[in-house]
């Protein structure tokens, strides 16, 4: 996870010459002369945490390729179970595995009417350091929620409604760490696989972004709208695969890698044509940087399907 705290606290953190001996290396010299070496036709594996995709430098190739093809969690902390399949009420509405009710929209196409459920804890996406800040973001946002229902309270003059708001406002006094549960639900559209993540946590998911793979489309959503997150749905759409950022090394090490900034050249990585896969080894459960067991798939998934470079 890359914050936008980190990078006004650190507003060099991607830029290439605190890493990069450009100059004693020749690289720009380099690039001069070949100007078409520059990494293109090359994909680089970064074996290492979550790549935040949504950062600028890591969108396109200098030939206009995507910069990302793909996220690939190894770990198996972003795997989701979503191989319970219900159908919708009369009224478009799913009871989600954290018995939530959650109200379909009606633009969301799925012939089948077959819905595949999971469900997600942060506590197995993030490590402790993330969490914290991800607490933090929730109480400040249930804080002001509450403050505006504290408001309304005033103006109830049924008892009854009046006591429930105020039964329900102290029992949101430990809401935030209790209630970073996602809802996960994976449908096909007649075309594609699409998922959602319920990150309103209420079940309204008239403003949730709806995904597909990655690799295919090349979009993310976003946590509070702070961290960052991809998906991949595999098994016919019962199993749901999460990559979440949450450290920043992987992100810098593709920059440093492949970063490419057409109006601010001087911040490119060394290989700025190049593609790259996120392998996330990072584990957040054990606080292990790297297990030996997501390594060894990284390399083994490097060597037979993709032979691309290691870093």
């Amino acid at each position: 996870m890359v914050s936008e705290d980190l990078l006004k606290k650190n507003s060099d953190l991607f830029n290439r010459k605190h890493y990069i001996p450009k100059n004693p290396t020749q690289q720009p010299e380099f690039l001069k002369k070949y100007p078409n070496f520059d990494g293109r036709g090359v994909i680089i594996g970064i074996i290492d945490s979550c790549i935040d995709v949504s950062l600028p430098g890591l969108q396109k190739t200098s030939t206009g390729l995507p910069k990302i093809i793909d996220c690939i969690d190894l770990t198996g902390n972003g795997f989701v179970n979503t191989s319970t399949i219900k159908s919708m009420d009369k009224n478009n509405v799913l009871i989600g595995l954290t018995g939530r009710k959650l109200k379909i929209p009606l633009t969301w196409k799925n012939p089948t009417g077959e819905w595949h459920l999971g469900i997600k804890s942060f506590y197995e996406l993030f490590d402790k350091e993330a969490l914290e800040k991800i607490i933090e973001i929730r109480e400040h946002k249930i804080k002001e929620e509450n403050e505006a229902l504290k408001k309304s309270v005033k103006e109830i003059s049924n008892a009854e409604e009046r006591n429930f708001i105020l039964k329900y406002l102290k029992e949101t006094e430990n809401l935030a760490k209790d209630s970073i549960v996602l809802d996960c639900i994976v449908w096909n559209n007649g075309k594609v696989w699409n998922a959602c993540l319920d990150t309103s946590f209420i079940g309204d998911l008239k403003n949730v972004k709806v995904l597909t793979n990655f690799k295919d489309s090349h979009e993310f959503g976003t946590f509070f709208n702070d961290v960052t997150f991809c998906l991949s749905i595999r098994k016919n759409g019962n199993l749901l695969e999460i990559c979440a950022t949450y450290d920043e090394h992987g992100t810098v090490i593709a920059n440093i890698c492949a970063g490419f900034y057409p109006n601010e050249p001087e911040k490119n990585g060394l290989a700025p044509g190049a593609q790259i896969i996120s392998f996330d080894v990072w584990d957040a459960r054990d606080g292990e940087y790297g297990s030996h067991r997501a390594i060894t798939k990284a390399v083994c998934l490097n060597h037979f399907l993709f032979k691309q470079d290691f870093v």
